[in-house]
């Protein structure tokens, strides 16, 4: 089961900023170009697909044992 995560930060006088991690994936993605139509200003996490909106990020937050 994967898990979404929305980190909020807003500046002050500046546009909300939001970093959504699985962006790449089917909730992300669509949440991801959402919060891009409303102006926001989105930081895509993904680990393999690069997302289609917002700035993308790639990292990977498994623990490989």
């Amino acid at each position: 089961m994967r898990r979404y995560y929305i980190l909020l930060h807003g500046g002050l006088g500046g546009s909300m900023r939001i970093l959504v991690t699985g962006a790449s994936g089917l909730l992300g993605s669509k949440l991801t170009e959402i919060l891009v139509k409303k102006g926001y200003e989105v930081y895509a996490g993904y680990n393999s697909h690069r997302p289609l909106n917002g700035h993308p990020i790639k990292f990977n937050v498994s623990r490989k044992e």
